[in-house]
């Protein structure tokens, strides 16, 4: 005790078998060097619990990504197709558009050459009724028809605002598309190599945890439990044997049961 040097001793039994037994420093370093082990275990399962939880975070902003993908592109798909419509309703304007012109232009056609006959036949008075009339049914339906013509019109510049702000909601859902792609790819980047960090994790752990069950069953780390026994009481020799196959087997199993938890 104190400063009294460390002393081994060693005796015989009635088998002439060899038992040694250490000192107390030696097997508190044994125990030293088991709490290491042991800490170095339980931090290597923190941090891989750590990196599950973050993972698993990961996938679920992932997933929620993909979702926006899908609903921006079914919104891209409705734009496109109401640009579309559009795009056939002011086709088709623009040719009922000409040929209200056209009808225009005959109508005044026909307006310069009903002037013409009523000033031939403006002594014939039933012929000048008569055209007088038919001047006024065409000044009606030329009235009429500018005043379709100006309505088609107003639809028309109707339709070609709403195309260009269609326009615009299409250019904006386009960008916001293509960002939601970036972000996606940047997710999948980042998730690729937190995988890569797990995986390297898991590989330390399971190095760790087999560095530790073959240091269990070398003959030094015996020596140092069949020591250890023997300095707390004396039994049979093969009791020793025993005691240490059964220590050892406890805890290869339970460093085998933390592997099948961590795969």
């Amino acid at each position: 005790m104190g400063n009294t040097p460390s002393h081994s001793s060693v005796e015989y039994n009635n088998d002439n078998t060899l038992l040694e037994v250490v000192d107390v420093d030696e097997n508190q370093k044994l125990k030293n060097e088991y709490n290491t082990l042991k800490e170095n275990f339980e931090m290597l399962n923190n941090e891989l619990y750590s990196t599950k939880l973050e993972v698993k975070k990961l996938n679920k902003e992932l997933d929620n990504s993909k979702n926006e993908n899908v609903k921006l592109v079914e919104e891209l798909k409705s734009v496109n197709y109401l640009n579309e419509v559009l795009e056939i309703k002011t086709r088709s304007q623009i040719n009922e558009n000409n040929k209200l012109k056209e009808r225009y232009d005959n109508l005044e056609y026909v307006k310069l050459d009903i002037e013409e006959k009523y000033l031939d036949l403006l002594d014939n008075t039933d012929t000048i009724d008569y055209l007088k009339e038919e001047n006024n049914n065409l000044d009606k339906d030329l009235k009429k028809q500018i005043i379709k013509y100006n309505d088609e019109k107003n639809i028309n510049r109707i339709l070609g605002e709403s195309l260009d702000d269609m326009t615009k909601q299409y250019t904006k859902y386009k960008q916001l598309y293509t960002q939601n792609c970036i972000e996606s790819n940047t997710l999948k980047s980042s998730n690729h190599q937190y995988k890569k960090e797990y995986d390297n994790i898991l590989k330390k752990n399971e190095k760790l945890l087999d560095s530790v069950s073959n240091s269990l069953n070398t003959v030094l780390f015996k020596k140092q439990l069949y020591e250890c026994i023997g300095n707390i009481c004396e039994i049979e020799p093969f009791v020793y044997n025993d005691i240490i196959e059964k220590i050892i087997k406890i805890v290869v199993n339970k460093i085998i049961l933390e592997k099948n938890k961590i795969d």
